[in-house]
């Protein structure tokens, strides 16, 4: 066997431990940073979801807490702001970076959208008075948007830690994968004298001798006999996934794609209309619980549009 230019198999290193804020994957910390950082989006989000949406799917709820419109307007304010500026903190920083590098993202559309809906609803509840009157409804007040900002951002952060669990695993099983070569190999000298060296001494062009059932250590040119000799190992014996893995990888990104312009479209078109910008100048507008419903039409038809990979011809 004749050692290539691109040997494969070096013993590997071991992972170190990150730091506390350090990026491991698609720019985020650790998952064991992001956990508590859900936890605490999580326990906030909740009354933020029954103080929005709760009178409106539960009438009875308006008679068993009396909050006022504004006072339940001052306590999502007061609950949503740490969810986005804390919980959320590494996508804003993934959002600016994004922007500064002029590539967008996944967080460029989520922190855009939150955010619009988080500053919309801020200036709602402190400058009230000088929006129009149409948006002012004798149960709900001005519309606010801030469950929106809290739910996304805390179902993102659910996303990212599943996501880096299922990325470590796989990182795992490739790292015993690896663990499975041979730590020496026999190298075969020009006068045929044998001389067993551990891989990091291997180079280009030398000759390697592979013993009846064990493994290759490294790749190479397989030479007399070796591969009736070495213990090869096919994957399923067909390498047609191959083919089906570069297409399923093509339709993946073709629905990444997807997903960011119509969400992004979408998001245009909907936070004017949903928020109330669109009546001073063509007196269009929404009642509070149809807008609700509106903005979270986006991430519905983001998720339906990712589940038709699973009908993918591959």
């Amino acid at each position: 066997m004749t050692h290539s230019p691109s040997p494969s198999c070096h013993a590997p290193t071991a992972p170190t431990a990150p730091a506390s804020d350090a990026p491991v994957y698609m720019g985020l910390p650790h998952e064991r940073v992001l956990r508590p950082r859900f936890y605490v989006a999580l326990a906030l989000t909740l009354p933020v979801l029954v103080l929005a949406m709760g009178p409106m799917l539960f009438p009875s709820l308006a008679h068993t807490f009396p909050f006022s419109p504004a006072l339940s307007a001052w306590l999502q304010l007061a609950l949503t702001t740490p969810v986005f500026f804390w919980s959320g903190w590494f996508f804003i920083r993934r959002w600016a970076k994004s922007l500064s590098e002029r590539d967008p993202n996944m967080f460029t559309l989520t922190v855009t959208g939150t955010g619009a809906a988080y500053l919309y609803s801020v200036s709602a509840v402190l400058f009230g008075h000088h929006f129009p009157d149409t948006l002012h409804t004798a149960a709900h007040g001005i519309p606010l948007y801030f469950e929106a900002t809290a739910f996304i951002t805390t179902i993102v952060l659910l996303g990212q830690i599943l996501e880096q669990r299922a990325h470590a695993r796989t990182d795992a099983a490739i790292r015993a994968l690896m663990d499975l070569a041979p730590s020496v190999a026999h190298r075969v000298a020009a006068d045929g004298h044998e001389q067993d060296v551990p891989l990091a001494d291997i180079l280009v062009a030398d000759t390697l001798r592979v013993r009846p059932g064990e493994k290759v250590p490294v790749d190479g040119t397989l030479t007399d006999g070796a591969m009736e000799s070495a213990g090869l190992v096919l994957v399923k014996g067909d390498l047609r996934a191959l083919v089906r893995a570069v297409h399923l990888s093509r339709a993946t990104l073709r629905n990444i794609k997807q997903n960011l312009f119509w969400a992004f479209a979408y998001n245009t078109a909907g936070i004017p209309l949903a928020a109330g910008l669109l009546v001073p100048f063509f007196g269009w507008s929404l009642n509070p619980m149809f807008a609700g419903a509106a903005m979270s039409l986006s991430s519905i038809s983001v998720v339906a549009n990712a589940l038709r990979l699973r009908h993918a011809k591959l």
